[in-house]
């Protein structure tokens, strides 16, 4: 597996193919893992979590004519930076088109989530480029598992991008909204409800899940400037 350059040869990011390879693989350790943990209970019995985030960029307009006088290098390198100055080194950032950014984090655990994407959404909004009149930012993450029981299968890894994509998507209340983010709630899902189904319900449902407590959904907002 190996990065790439980002548009007009920008810094190293990941993109689509490395994470056809790369998640497939980090999922079934994660599951393996847990279930060892589930089972054994010996002493590395933390649970690990994968947290996705996908930052999306809006232009004012809504079109992409705007892009055509955008230096794009400086708006992928100032995008890298936002996405490392917020993340560890053993988490990955990367580019799935000109305007949207998926960061793969493996060290973040659920309580944290929250704060890595406003940050990430705050130092974004900074930025010379991106914190400018010519785009807005918008977030959605999702911290997996999303079950005790994780039974996802690893071929579904594009069911948690797309979940992500459409937490940014999904509208809220005011302008400052940036997106929103799920954790597992405290009812914690059962074996009856499979992961997919759980993703699939929350695509068309999210606020029942949020509801019921087998999901907590955290909005993101744009702290305005003092």
């Amino acid at each position: 597996m190996k990065l790439r350059p980002g548009a007009e040869g920008g810094p190293l990011l990941a993109d689509l193919r490395f994470f056809q390879i790369f998640l497939p693989r980090e999922l079934e350790l994660l599951q393996q893992h847990n279930l060892e943990r589930h089972i054994g209970g010996g002493w590395s019995a933390r649970e690990r979590f994968l947290s996705l985030y996908l930052l999306r960029l809006e232009t004012a307009s809504g079109t992409m004519a705007e892009l055509e006088a955008v230096d794009r290098a400086e708006l992928t390198s100032q995008m890298h930076q936002v996405m490392v100055a917020s993340t560890c080194s053993s988490d990955f950032p990367g580019q799935l088109s000109v305007l949207e950014y998926l960061v793969v984090c493996r060290q973040v655990v659920p309580g944290q989530s929250h704060s890595v994407a406003q940050q990430m959404v705050d130092l974004a909004c900074r930025a010379g480029l991106i914190g400018s009149d010519q785009f807005r930012v918008f977030i959605g993450y999702v911290v997996y598992p999303l079950s005790p029981h994780s039974d996802l299968a690893v071929s579904e890894w594009p069911a948690l991008v797309e979940l992500a994509r459409k937490l940014s998507i999904e509208p809220g209340d005011g302008p400052n909204h940036a997106g929103y983010g799920v954790v597992r709630g405290s009812q914690q899902g059962s074996p009856t409800i499979p992961e997919i189904d759980m993703i699939s319900l929350a695509m068309t449902d999210l606020g029942a899940l949020g509801r019921a407590d087998l999901l907590q959904v955290r909005q993101v907002q744009i702290v305005p400037d003092a």
